[in-house]
């Protein structure tokens, strides 16, 4: 479970319209239509078998795309985390992720005339159509009840205050003699790839396991992103690069490049692919 810094979810109010009527599910082949009204997608089906209920705390990664899944917001890369509480009424946010499992990635489309029609909102960045829909991109990661939370708070702030040293021993217990960048990143290949170079803009497809310094793991499976757009965070746009397809290896990712929780990361990661990315898709970003 990817524990991150608890924050309050950023714009999570808009999860809360409702879309309706037959010429969106037109506008929007491929999604389905939930119970509220809302249009959604289902990205991956999760392993999980565990549902968010009342005063659960959910974890979960979010990021906000246009109509045309150009992503404007991705919250630093950060899981996010919230109380699980009633539905006020038919299309809240709470209504919607009672019915995501562990694991489940799915996006939902928000109308903006609803948005603004509840809300009373006037004022949108240029860059969304107002007369469009905003995605919202939701990766449903965990789900802690309150006891379980205090447990694990206390587990995680042991592990922040113990950061160093935990490093420190896993680099011994581990033989490692790779040096850390100038950022404090390892990039440690154990087979090196004969394929082709992983490159920004390229779209590549890593299998990976991502494990805490005490080795607990809190995330895994295979993830397709396109390189140096910010869209994961800044240790894999930094480290994959480094390696060719084929490649297997270890990042250890300190937590300036991963979440800023003040956890360092470890992620068995192997290149199973990597290829231009599509067409109109911006350059990565300079000065990395």
């Amino acid at each position: 479970m990817k524990i991150l810094c608890t924050a309050f979810l950023f714009f999570t109010a808009l999860f809360m319209a409702a879309c309706g009527g037959d010429e969106q599910s037109d506008r929007f082949p491929g999604y389905e239509q939930h119970a509220s009204g809302v249009y959604f997608k289902k990205h991956k089906t999760g392993t999980g078998k565990v549902s968010p209920s009342d005063s659960d705390y959910v974890f979960l990664s979010l990021r906000y795309t246009t109509e045309k899944d150009s992503m404007f917001n991705d919250n630093g890369g950060r899981m996010m985390s919230t109380i699980v509480r009633k539905p006020l009424y038919k299309g809240d946010f709470y209504q919607l992720i009672r019915d995501m499992k562990v694991g489940d990635s799915i996006t939902f489309m928000m109308s903006v005339d609803s948005l603004r029609e509840f809300y009373k909102l006037n004022d949108f960045p240029a860059y969304i159509d107002t007369n469009g829909y905003i995605g919202y991109a939701v990766r449903l990661d965990s789900v802690l009840t309150k006891a379980e939370w205090k447990a694990e708070e206390t587990s995680m702030r042991n592990l922040v205050v113990n950061d160093s040293a935990l490093l420190a021993k896993f680099i011994q217990d581990r033989g490692i003699t790779a040096k850390p960048d100038e950022f404090g990143l390892y990039v440690i290949e154990s087979v090196k790839g004969a394929g082709a170079e992983v490159k920004p803009g390229m779209v590549a497809t890593v299998k990976y396991k991502g494990y805490y310094l005490n080795g607990k793991e809190f995330d895994s499976g295979e993830y397709a992103f396109p390189v140096g757009m910010q869209q994961v965070i800044p240790g894999w746009d930094m480290g994959i690069p480094r390696m060719r397809v084929g490649s297997k290896g270890m990042l250890i990712v300190p937590p300036s490049l991963g979440y800023r929780d003040g956890l360092t990361r470890v992620f068995d990661v192997e290149i199973l692919n990597a290829q231009a990315g599509p067409a109109g898709m911006p350059q990565a970003p300079r000065g990395r």
